[in-house]
């Protein structure tokens, strides 16, 4: 069975130290940042860390594995395709959430670069941190949470986010960005 690629980001493509942290090489120009560490791209210092809960789900995760064939599973589908569900595999999974071990070690290096060095230039993120979420009106959850504690300990730049799905400067220094290209340096 192929794997998602999902599974593919996180063990099929080959990784590589790159300008202070870890990166997949999805392609030799297309490289994926790992989460928690903190880069130096071009002279400037950028913390990424990605991931986000997905938030139109309540509906539940249809997962292929519970059915017989594909067509009882498509049948299952056509129900439900007016509801908030994603399919497992396909549309969702569960490596979207960063694991408590991602976010202890993005917190460790983060806290000694901020030692080190004082500040960070950029943050890049998936999700924003909790007062963000809560300023646009949305829900905040463990992760978000974690974003904020981030927040706190660190001086930075500008943040950039865009699980949000929207485009516009939320904060002096925070961007929501989704279809905008933004030059940053």
């Amino acid at each position: 069975m192929p794997k998602s690629e999902k599974e593919k980001l996180r063990h099929g493509y080959p990784r590589m130290e790159w300008h202070g942290g870890y990166v997949r090489v999805i392609r030799p120009s297309v490289l994926m940042l790992e989460r928690g560490y903190v880069f130096d791209i071009d002279g400037a210092s950028c913390f990424a860390f990605g991931g986000a809960r997905s938030h139109d789900i309540s509906d539940g995760i249809i997962d292929p594995r519970d059915y017989q064939s594909e067509t009882e599973m498509c049948e299952v589908w056509e129900q439900r395709q007016h509801q908030m569900v994603r399919t497992y595999g396909v549309s969702w999974w569960p490596q979207e959430m960063p694991t408590p071990k991602e976010m202890q070690d993005g917190k460790q290096i983060l806290q000694e670069y901020m030692a080190k060095h004082g500040s960070v230039d950029f943050v890049f993120t998936h999700e924003a941190p909790a007062s963000d979420k809560r300023y646009l009106g949305y829900d905040t959850d463990e992760f978000s949470r974690y974003l904020e504690s981030l927040k706190q300990m660190m001086v930075y730049g500008k943040w950039f986010y865009g699980h949000l799905h929207g485009n516009r400067k939320v904060f002096e220094n925070h961007y929501l960005l989704y279809e905008h290209i933004y030059q940053i340096h």
